[in-house]
């Protein structure tokens, strides 16, 4: 089964499942502190005071090793944001679960500081979907067509993209990506694999040369 394609009877059962709305964005990341959600939440108060009000979802792993406070206090900063009804968090949920979000929603979000490489961004891309992201340099290498970048100092900016994206957003157009991208699909797993290849070859490289030059000294 092709966990990245979804009917429309399957998603519409995750979204019952979840009471999910029809429109929302997707943020499929977890709570690490680098993953950065409070940008998130001060976007959204942004756009409440300028009388929008978007629905976002979130999934992953709601703890942080490195830091057991940083969760708790993201939670209260939530709560006490006045737009907690509007981010909605499921915690860890099944993979088929988590593409047929991704499948639904107007855009894919991500606010992180900082990246390896972001599974999650060539999955939507993958989809053909529309991401929300911050302006790093990894992203940038990913190179999505439907980014909408914004600047991590700046969450008016955010806001300002977020909205941008919504108003874009249209269900025929994001059938027609979706459709574009299922037919791109071999190709671009066979690039992203060519590309995971080589970052795996360089390091081996980088390794075996550290390792010479050790036994030369």
């Amino acid at each position: 089964m092709d966990l990245l394609t979804h009917d429309s009877e399957s998603i519409e059962s995750v979204l019952r499942l979840y009471a999910i709305p029809s429109k929302f964005f997707y943020v499929p990341n977890g709570f690490g502190q680098h993953k950065n959600h409070r940008c998130i939440i001060e976007a959204l108060q942004i756009l409440k005071q300028d009388g929008h009000e978007l629905r976002f979802v979130s999934t992953g792993l709601q703890d942080e090793p490195r830091n057991l406070n940083y969760y708790p206090q993201f939670h209260s900063f939530l709560k006490t944001s006045g737009v907690d009804h509007l981010f909605q968090m499921l915690g860890v949920v099944p993979y088929g679960h988590a593409m047929a979000l991704m499948r639904q929603c107007i855009a894919v979000v991500s606010s992180s500081k900082f990246e390896g490489f972001a599974l999650s961004i060539a999955e939507a891309k993958f989809m053909g979907k529309a991401i929300v992201l911050s302006d790093i340099p990894v992203f940038r290498e990913q190179a999505p067509e439907r980014g909408y970048f914004f600047d991590l100092d700046n969450p008016k900016e955010f806001a300002e993209k977020l909205l941008r994206a919504y108003r874009d957003y249209t269900q025929e157009i994001d059938q027609d990506q979706y459709a574009m991208a299922c037919k791109n699909r071999h190709a671009a797993i066979q690039a992203y694999a060519r590309s995971y290849e080589d970052v795996v070859l360089a390091t081996a490289a980088r390794a075996r040369a550290k390792e010479r030059r050790h036994r030369v000294t």
